[in-house]
């Protein structure tokens, strides 16, 4: 007797299960459930999903927030600002003001100096007072939702997930 696996198949990254075949099209009319915060939504394992979207962009996926529209928008706008901004002139600052001779940098800083400067981009996204970051956490936000199939009304999560960091 052969025994068939039980647990969904990985192919290619892709979940390949009964039900999931290309091409079908599912009524997500026909069937809603209460999301996070209350609001409605089309699958009933989106924080796993939210989840494993913020373990790919660096955070901790046992994060409360990383389950949630909001705190994905958040951690992926912060991250966004972190790596594209910020963190280019932390490098910057640090690579020309290097002295030489006796005091020039070594080997461990030349090898680790960028996960020291992605630490103070992180740092410095993440304070309570960066502004840079609600308006592309906003517009994430608006795609999360689109993406997911979640409605509600437009802006109001938002400025609940920025008054949580204060």
């Amino acid at each position: 007797m052969i025994d068939t696996p039980t647990s969904p198949i990985l192919v290619d990254r892709q979940l390949n299960m009964p039900g999931m075949e290309p091409g079908r099209v599912v009524d997500a009319s026909s069937r809603r459930f209460e999301g996070p915060g209350g609001v409605e939504s089309a699958s009933p394992d989106q924080a796993a999903f939210l989840k494993q979207m913020a373990g790919r962009l660096g955070a901790d996926p046992t994060d409360a927030r990383a389950g949630t529209p909001e705190g994905l928008a958040r951690l992926g706008a912060e991250r966004m600002v972190s790596t594209a901004l910020i963190e280019p002139l932390v490098r910057e600052a640090r690579e020309s003001s290097a002295s030489t001779g006796m005091f020039a940098p070594g080997p461990g800083e030349k090898r680790f100096g960028h996960l020291m400067d992605r630490s103070i981009a992180d740092s410095i996204v993440a304070s309570p007072g960066f502004g840079g970051v609600v308006s592309i956490e906003r517009r994430l936000l608006e795609r999360i939702n689109i993406s997911l199939g979640i409605h509600e009304s437009s802006g109001a999560q938002v400025s609940g997930s920025t008054e949580e960091r204060s």
